[in-house]
This record gives C-alpha cells, structure tokens and sequence, in this order.
C-alpha cells in the first residue's frame, strides 16, 4: 500500500499547527504564572485553586511544559512553578519532569537559595511512587 505523501503546503500547515499547539500552551504556562503574580498571598481560596489547575494544565501538557520550563522559563517564573512542584510529581509520576526541575534548578542558583527550591524537588521526589 502506497502512502499519500503531503505536498508542501499540506506539511507546511500542519507543521504550523504542531508549532501554534505548543507555543500555545507556552503562552498559556506565562499566563498561569502571571495570574499568580497578582493574586494576593493570603487568598487561600485562590491559591488552592490555581495551584490544581494549574497542576492539571501541566501534567496535560507535560512534553511541552516541562520544553517551556527547560528552555524558556525565567528564574522569576521558575520560582513560582516550584510551589507545585509536589503537586506535578504526585499527578504525573514522571521521571522525566523531576529531571527537568532538576537541571533547570542548576541555571538558577541564587532564586533555588532565596526561595529553597532545592527543598520544593525533593518534596516533589517524595511523592513519587518507586
């Protein structure tokens, strides 16, 4: 059986499709962490709100979550994502997204002292299921 192959254009916007689907969901990510900036530190209710669905957005958008938080991510941002962190590991029981919190923690010493992000991963590794 002979495969149809895509003409340029046909690949070209799918391509685009792939490429908008996940600069989409980076701009999502920025909004998430925007929103959380503003929001007032005591609104408990707030703050439990945004943080599962927030934690439900990433873990459904793991690959490129997890592309955004290693290639993107501003220290500021960083620092913000780390207060899910527990969060992420224990719904997703990735390997893959310690890891990243682990190497991009490396590119941010000073916020992983200032805001003990070190101790965040290690939470997060203490909810996953060996």
């Amino acid at each position: 059986m002979r495969r149809k192959e895509l003409c340029d254009e046909d690949y070209k916007k799918a391509m685009q499709e792939i490429i908008t689907a996940s600069d989409e969901v980076k701009i999502k990510l920025c909004k998430f962490i925007s929103l959380r900036k503003k929001m007032h530190p005591e609104n408990d209710w707030q703050q439990d709100d945004f943080w599962n669905k927030f934690s439900d957005f990433y873990v459904d958008n793991m690959e490129v979550a997890n592309d955004w938080v290693r290639n993107d991510c501003s220290a500021d941002d960083f620092s913000w994502v780390s207060e899910v962190f527990d969060d992420i590991a224990g719904k997703s029981q990735s390997k893959d997204f310690i890891n990243c919190i682990e190497e991009t923690a490396k590119k941010f010493p000073e916020e992983c002292e200032k805001y003990s992000i070190m101790f965040s991963i290690e939470c997060a590794k203490g909810m996953m299921n060996d």
